[in-house]
């Protein structure tokens, strides 16, 4: 989708000024950007990022949300989404059925009142925008989003990566990247912070 590349993302990544002197083709910008490859071929990051059918390119680049009545993936389904599209657009999507699919308790006897939602908001998001951004697409497999009764299971194809492993996970420090340029291009749209 050229028209967003040059109207959303190009403004948000490159400095307003550079921008207005940069009378280069945008294949180049999109090069200098690790969008395109020398020919001006898009890279499979700028295809997440602004394809219109990425999952044409991809067939796992998509995001399966199912919601069930129990406790195990045998009970009957409540709600079933597939979110395909540009990574941006499958995100926000995954957020709006996040905040749908949260349930709030409210404590009436608190004074003021107190609601407890049974997952805060900000950590699903910051897990979904993390299972879309560090996945392997070289899986044919979706990001699956399983919500039960008593939890919520993400499950992103590829598994850990690079220097982080089982006995370093959560630790400070321990990070890689397995999609960089990604990574990039959902930080320059304020998806994640680093």
């Amino acid at each position: 989708d050229v028209p967003r590349v040059v109207q959303e993302y190009l403004p948000l990544a490159v400095d307003p000024a550079t921008l207005a002197e940069n009378e280069r083709p945008l294949e180049h910008q999109l090069r200098s950007l690790q969008l395109a490859d020398a020919a001006g071929t898009p890279s499979a990051a700028l295809l997440l990022l602004y394809g219109k059918t990425p999952r044409a390119w991809l067939p796992g680049a998509y995001l399966q949300v199912v919601r069930f009545d129990g406790d195990r993936d045998t009970d009957p389904i409540v709600m079933h989404q597939e979110l395909n599209g540009a990574a941006p657009d499958v995100l926000r999507m995954a957020y709006q059925l996040a905040e749908i699919n949260i349930r709030t308790a409210i404590d009436p006897t608190a004074a003021p009142h107190v609601e407890r939602p049974d997952y805060p908001l900000v950590a699903i998001k910051q897990l979904l925008a993390n299972a879309v951004m560090h996945r392997s697409y070289e899986v044919n497999a979706q990001v699956r989003v399983y919500w039960y009764t008593d939890r919520l299971e993400i499950e992103s194809p590829g598994g850990l990566y690079g220097r982080v492993n089982e006995g370093n996970f959560g630790e400070r420090g321990a990070t890689d990247y397995r999609n960089p340029v990604l990574a990039a291009g959902l930080k320059v749209l304020g998806f994640v912070q680093q």
